[in-house]
């Protein structure tokens, strides 16, 4: 399961054969709370969480990115609206869909937690079943933003849970 918040990421999973209550916490880069950062170098790579934090260029509340319109015109919040504007002019000339940053991020996160499960012995073929939670405050435009990111990040076509 895996929360976009604004500031930190949790990934957890279950292995097969285990009690529900044997929950797993997927660490990257030894760090069990991800940050949702990241930073675009000028070739087009990045790097996500921590390391992500220590780029000058980093970019940090994606959640926010995804909802920028409804919180643009929808809330009376300067402190909000100031972080949106903020975040917006750190976007990639070619990342102003910010569906793609959280897709880039996402497959980032999905690629390190795959290359984690097949290092169990004894998971040659890990079924996955992925959950995404959304704020019930996203608007229609928001949901279908974090939907196509989802799917652009390489997750299998599931249906995004609310």
């Amino acid at each position: 399961m895996a929360e976009l918040k604004a500031k930190l990421i949790l990934v957890t999973y279950r292995e097969p054969g285990t009690h529900d209550d044997d929950i797993r916490v997927f660490s990257l880069h030894d760090d069990t709370t991800i940050p949702s950062a990241i930073a675009y170098q000028p070739d087009g790579r990045f790097t996500i969480g921590r390391q992500a934090m220590q780029e000058h260029n980093c970019i940090f509340w994606m959640k926010l990115l995804l909802s920028n319109h409804q919180i643009l015109s929808d809330y009376n919040n300067t402190s909000l609206t100031e972080i949106v504007r903020r975040e917006w002019v750190r976007l990639p000339e070619n990342k102003k869909d910010v569906s793609t940053v959280v897709a880039d991020f996402s497959r980032s996160l999905l690629d390190s937690l795959r290359t984690t499960l097949h290092q169990i012995p004894y998971l040659t073929d890990p079924p996955t079943v992925y959950y995404f939670t959304i704020p019930a405050t996203w608007s229609e435009s928001a949901r279908m933003d974090m939907k196509k990111a989802v799917q652009l990040a390489g997750f299998e076509k599931r249906s995004v849970h609310h």
